[in-house]
């Protein structure tokens, strides 16, 4: 057993002691209202806030949001008739003054217990130093989701009462952080991201797999293998190895693949210019943002991230819900939901290579793309439902709200 594994299910067990139905019990009487401070289309830290902000909705808590800058996000909201607190703040230096006064405002209003804050690679602190100056003045708890891959020093711990992290390397050091530096707080807790089950789990395609690439790739993929990345194209993504792994697929072992990657960011024109200089304009499609992701993983064969460094891939547990073996990299929270052999392969990062070989076994044996993809879909079913994530996401808040009785 490798030690990744060994610290996932150790991590597991000791969760399953920590968490009972009290917490959720004792949340129910709660108001807790998350904050979102930047329009994110497709990032995945953005589908994390919503996919919590609206799970807790659909368990019965009274789970509320903040939209801030974000009009494709309330134009989304109002057409699914989803109440939400929103404002337009002007990028200036008192921004986060005024987000101060209208987080202060809405909790005063409506008597909010818990203020849930993000932290993304150096973004959204204002969030964060906005909810702990409101909790200054009024008895609500703060508490922070760390989404990253790496610890950002830039990371506000003052005055936050729990911080969650979606990768558990992360929560190791945090609490190594809260000890030494004397942060006083109250716990801090590995808590996977939450993802859309009633989206994927009951999915039913609108076409054929050779009508949908027709449709959004305008290409005739035949029965050659589809590999899918759903990544935004940023240095951490790790885009350019993908390429050159495609490249020795097609060249060197004369299995020619099609390469479905869906998203947009700084990295897509290099990518572009990459595909060209390789000669994979054939086989490599770049769709853009798309709402079709479901479809695209349904007639996908292989789902490919090879991120340098990952907190925990929401787009990976999409994937497992529809019994598609994975290929990540080692090394990073990829390793919570690929268990190497046994749920996906993993491989070096920057090892295009390697990589190459993993596509290219699961190519040359159906069998064992079968058995992982049925692996991975019970690792998902078994560890990472919306119910047990919530088990853990009540436990932080519960132990977030000590002492914080209002009067």
């Amino acid at each position: 057993m490798n030690w990744f594994l060994l610290i996932f299910l150790l991590v597991l067990s000791h969760s399953s002691l920590c968490h009972s139905s009290d917490d959720l019990t004792l949340l129910k009487n709660k108001r807790i209202l998350h904050i979102s401070t930047h329009p994110g289309l497709g990032m995945g830290d953005h589908v994390c806030k919503i996919n919590i902000f609206k799970i807790l909705r659909e368990f019965g808590y009274d789970s509320r949001i903040f939209l801030v800058d974000d009009q494709e996000e309330q134009a989304r909201f109002v057409k699914q008739g989803i109440p939400f607190y929103s404002c337009t703040l002007p990028y200036k230096i008192n921004r986060g003054e005024e987000l101060y006064k209208a987080i202060d405002d809405i909790c005063r209003r409506d008597n909010i217990d818990i203020i849930h804050a993000h932290h993304l690679d150096g973004r959204y602190p204002e969030e964060i130093f906005a909810a702990v100056s409101v909790a200054k003045r009024l008895p609500v708890a703060v508490v922070i989701t760390h989404h990253s891959g790496w610890l950002d020093k830039s990371l506000p711990l003052d005055g936050v009462d729990g911080v969650m992290s979606v990768h558990f390397e992360i929560v190791k050091r945090l609490n190594e952080i809260n000890r030494s530096q004397h942060k006083n707080i109250k716990i801090i807790e590995w808590v996977p991201p939450f993802v859309d089950q009633n989206r994927f789990a009951e999915f039913k395609p609108l076409y054929t797999r050779k009508e949908f690439f027709k449709k959004i790739a305008k290409v005739d993929v035949q029965s050659r293998p589809v590999v899918a990345c759903v990544a935004n194209f940023y240095p951490v993504k790790n885009h350019i190895t993908l390429l050159h792994a495609i490249r020795a697929l097609i060249y060197d072992f004369k299995k020619p693949v099609h390469l479905m990657l869906a998203g947009d960011g700084c990295k897509k024109h290099d990518c572009k210019a990459l595909v060209q200089r390789l000669k994979l304009q054939k086989y490599v499609h770049f769709l853009g943002y798309t709402n079709q992701i479901p479809e695209l993983l349904y007639h996908s064969d292989i789902k490919v991230l090879p991120s340098t460094m990952e907190g925990f891939s929401i787009a990976l547990m999409e994937a497992a819900m529809l019994k598609k073996p994975l290929v990540g990299t080692r090394g990073t929270g990829m390793t919570s939901m690929i268990i190497d052999g046994q749920t996906g392969l993993l491989f070096n990062a920057k090892n295009s290579d390697e990589l190459a070989h993993c596509v290219l076994r699961l190519i040359k044996d159906p069998s064992l793309a079968k058995k992982l993809g049925n692996g991975v879909y019970e690792h998902f079913y078994e560890n990472f439902t919306a119910e047990a994530c919530l088990k853990k996401l009540a436990h932080v808040y519960v132990a977030a709200l000590s002492g914080k009785a209002r009067a």
